[in-house]
């Protein structure tokens, strides 16, 4: 199971037995991704934790292992690209995930597994995600996405 709490800015999900990860937090625009510190420095750290705790109090008393950051990929309109990239015989991509692929990850991983490998009726269909949607003008819409969160919000390409 995987939690978005938006009161709490914060998300996690279980990870392998005993684990789990947890992340939140502002996202700077215009991070330039050369230049940035890839490590969670330990104010973030004990903020996430406090938070995970309030939902969790279970977790009050977890260990810390580790932790990094990154930059946040926004796609145009705000869905990831996944699936064979055009132009790039073989080559399947997964990006643009808008932050969403931390919680996401094991479904993404097996529909990509499935399509890559022929799978006739997939148990995830993703080809409305497909990198190729840019090309054809056919961006995916979607009423209920998030809207407290403008760093998330841009225009599909003209």
């Amino acid at each position: 199971m995987t939690y978005i709490d938006g009161v709490l800015d914060i998300y996690y999900r279980p990870d392998s037995p005993g684990l789990t990860l947890a992340g939140g937090g502002a996202m700077d625009a215009g991070v330039n991704p050369d230049h940035f510190k890839p490590d969670a420095d330990a104010a973030f750290v004990e903020e996430v934790a406090e938070k995970v705790s309030q939902r969790m109090p279970v977790m009050e008393n977890a260990t810390y292992t580790h932790g990094w950051s990154g930059v946040f990929a926004v796609s145009a309109d705000l869905h990831p690209l996944l699936g064979p990239v055009p132009g790039y015989e073989h080559l399947f991509g997964i990006f643009g995930c808008n932050g969403t692929g931390f919680k996401t990850a094991p479904a993404v991983g097996r529909a990509l597994a499935e399509q890559i490998t022929g799978v006739s009726t997939p148990a995830i269909a993703i080809t409305s995600l497909r990198p190729a949607r840019y090309m054809e003008e056919a961006w995916v819409s979607d009423p209920y996405g998030y809207s407290d969160r403008p760093q998330e919000h841009t225009e599909p390409p003209q």
